[in-house]
């Protein structure tokens, strides 16, 4: 194990030094290889942002790189991306992903690069029309996590189709992946072997056979001053090939969990990027810039999620009203008080009743903040019981439903009833879906006790 670690960490100093130690503009140049495409674009606006180092990143789009990364969601997930290019070309992405149970996991990922319209000539340089470059790449996906908390393993089966100048040809390899944790969430390393069975492509007279490639990458996911930070770094080794190196920096620079803001940069051995991306509910909208030696290319993508954690709509429309008329009721009182508005006696006792109400909440309020406390210094206990004796002023309140919830949750787990804590959690993120600590939460917990269930039989 120590081994292991020693491993891990080596690649991540190296993938980091690599990224800074070549220079952006001297690099070595080579003619490419058969199939780099699969290689050169990001299949997703967020991995462009990163520069593309997602060898060790999750997601439906994951697969392009290393199809363990489909582990990581515990729910479907697609995700669409369109991508300009030089000349009128143009490439696009389509991946899905869907967890069949709590080990097991699908994908399907369809890619298209379009060189765009070409002039023809004759060998007198006489223009004879014009004639366009597809490929095509579908990629059918398997993963499976292997080890509770660990170990992450995948594979790819996929088609190739190669036309050019009305000539075409078809190919089939195969891709295997891991993804490993040995330090929990927070650092994920990642191994991909793409064209363990190598594809080969025949359009006329050469026959183009694709070489192994190895990826390795990293990726750290910190926690600093309540917002998220991620580092991620990637190394490409092709046979035959020069490396190629990514390295990537995500940020969120708010603390905002309704509308999640995350901000991303990143180089590689051939291009700066830099992009963004905002969350909502189960969709997510990303853009990506690509500054490369020719011009700027621009990435745009859209990830959607389904088969979700159920929300109670009603109920949140319900406590969104009841919101609106205490807010109503506030400003009625207000022109009262100022001798803007002269109510009846009717509305006379009401502003008593609302003015009493809020001197209430606001001798709550000490009590709720030294609850947020206790839930951030992990005293659980202390914060249901400081919740209870607001009670009565804090029962509409979604915040602090949702804060009661997560408390039991965290409660539960400590003393290993999963079940219960699997019940506190979902009602946590059915009265507010936004909510990325219970989601991760719930996933986990439920990951945990599938485990025990499977030791126990």
């Amino acid at each position: 194990m120590k081994r292991l670690v020693l491993l891990v960490i080596g690649c991540v100093v190296v993938h980091t030094a690599w990224a800074f130690d070549v220079p952006f503009r001297e690099r070595t140049a080579d003619g490419g290889f058969p199939g780099e495409w699969l290689t050169s674009f990001a299949a997703s606006a967020r991995d462009a942002g990163l520069a593309n180092a997602s060898t060790a990143l999750t997601g439906s789009a994951a697969a392009y790189s290393n199809p363990a990364g489909i582990i990581g969601n515990q729910v479907g997930e697609a995700s669409f991306m369109v991508a300009p290019l030089y000349s009128a070309g143009r490439f696009q992405s389509v991946c899905v992903s869907y967890p069949f149970g709590q080990v097991d996991t699908a994908g399907l990922t369809f890619l298209s690069l379009d060189s765009g319209m070409a002039e023809r000539t004759d060998v007198f340089g006489q223009s004879n029309g014009g004639f366009d470059e597809q490929n095509l790449a579908f990629l059918l996906t398997y993963g499976r996590r292997m080890l509770e908390g660990g170990l992450d393993a995948g594979v790819n089966l996929k088609v190739l189709r190669q036309s050019m100048a009305g000539f075409s040809a078809t190919g089939y390899g195969t891709d295997v992946g891991i993804q490993i944790r040995p330090f929990g969430e927070f650092f994920n390393f990642g191994l991909s072997f793409q064209n363990i069975m190598p594809p080969s492509l025949k359009l006329k007279e050469d026959k183009d056979k694709f070489p192994l490639i190895v990826k390795s990458g990293a990726a750290l996911n910190l926690k600093l001053f309540d917002r998220s930070f991620l580092l991620c770094s990637d190394m490409t080794s092709p046979k035959g090939g020069s490396v190629r190196w990514g390295f990537g920096l995500e940020i969120q620079p708010t603390r905002s969990t309704s509308l999640p803001l995350f901000v991303r940069f990143g180089m590689n051995q051939k291009e700066y990027s830099m992009g963004f991306g905002v969350e909502k509910g189960l969709m997510a909208l990303d853009y990506a810039a690509s500054f490369h030696e020719l011009e700027i290319l621009h990435r745009f993508g859209v990830t959607i999620r389904f088969g979700n954690l159920p929300s109670l709509a009603e109920d949140r429309l319900r406590n969104e009203w009841e919101r609106v008329r205490r807010k109503e009721t506030s400003l009625k009182r207000m022109k009262y008080e100022l001798g803007e508005e002269k109510p009846d006696d009717a509305d006379a006792g009401t502003y008593q009743r609302a003015r009493q109400e809020e001197g209430n909440r606001k001798r709550t309020e000490a009590q709720w903040n030294k609850a947020l406390k206790y839930y951030a210094d992990k005293h659980y206990r202390e914060c249901i019981m400081t919740l209870e004796e607001a009670a009565p002023f804090l029962d509409d309140d979604i915040e602090a439903s949702v804060l009661n919830a997560m408390a039991h949750a965290q409660v539960y787990i400590e003393v290993e009833d999963y079940e219960r804590a699997l019940q506190q959690l979902l009602k946590a993120v059915e009265l507010n879906p936004d909510h990325q600590e219970a989601k991760r939460l719930y996933e986990r917990v439920k990951d945990i006790k599938e485990a025990y269930e499977n030791k126990d039989h």
